[in-house]
């Protein structure tokens, strides 16, 4: 058995976030074959507006995977390697919410890469 690299593009277009609006999440199912052994990577663009200064949180299936802070109005290509225990065989979902701050954050192009075993 090998693996192979795989992704899953959970969001393309945008969707803007405010500090204590509504948060952006997506329910995604995954493979039986999904290697969770190997450790997943979480991917987006994010522009905050030029009057940012916020906080996102990042959930995977309840748990803050990562905070980063935006200050000013630069779009930028993130990533974060998840835990090897972040991701499940089945259901599991992903919340990208402000939860301090001023300004605006608009979130797109949210792609999950992780790996499968084929036979």
């Amino acid at each position: 058995m090998s693996d192979i690299a795989y992704y899953q593009v959970l969001k393309d277009a945008k969707t803007t976030l405010t500090p204590g609006g509504e948060p952006w999440i997506r329910k995604w199912t995954a493979p039986d074959d999904i290697n969770l052994e190997e450790r997943a990577v979480l991917t987006f663009m994010a522009d905050p507006n030029r009057e940012a200064d916020l906080t996102l949180e990042i959930k995977v299936n309840g748990s803050v995977v990562r905070s980063p802070s935006f200050i000013g109005g630069v779009q930028r290509g993130m990533w974060e390697v998840l835990g090897d225990s972040d991701l499940e065989k089945g259901k599991n979902e992903f919340c990208f919410a402000v939860t301090e701050g001023t300004g605006t954050l608009a979130i797109s192009d949210v792609v999950l890469w992780y790996k499968r075993t084929i036979a």
